[in-house]
């Protein structure tokens, strides 16, 4: 399971893009890009503004996480430990 960094980080980043098209032959002129309009424009910016939104809500959600369990007493690192462990059994029943 991907951390928590690393599904932030690809969500900041948005879907992968698709291969670039080849380079047009020699001489050929480039297609002109269609200018946005303001419209298109003003939903992009809609959508970067609630982007960063959510990222706040998630980091803030994280950091009380990471409170709640370091007032428990138990650090990332345990967590970290927990998962190894559970993983190492799981991983070894199937050979016994």
């Amino acid at each position: 399971m991907p951390s928590f960094f690393a599904q932030l980080a690809s969500f900041i980043a948005g879907p992968a893009k698709p291969a670039a098209a080849p380079a047009p032959a020699r001489g050929a002129k480039p297609p002109a890009a269609a200018p946005k309009s303001a419209e298109r424009q003003a939903l992009e910016q809609s959508i970067l503004a609630n982007r960063r939104k959510i990222l706040t809500n998630m980091a803030a959600m994280q950091q009380e996480r990471e409170a709640a369990l370091k007032a428990r007493g138990i650090s990332s690192q345990d967590m970290v430990s927990a998962a190894e462990i559970a993983r190492r059994i799981l991983l070894d029943q199937g050979n016994h």
